[in-house]
């Protein structure tokens, strides 16, 4: 999951960002 966003966002493609801000709160500190 988190190697496909990865590659995505290198790709220039947009990722697929959960809809709640808290999750993607949670996602952005998990990933970075």
């Amino acid at each position: 999951m988190r190697r496909e966003v990865l590659k995505r966002i290198k790709n220039g493609e947009r990722p697929k960002l959960p809809s709640n801000c808290n999750e993607l709160k949670n996602f952005i500190e998990e990933c970075w």
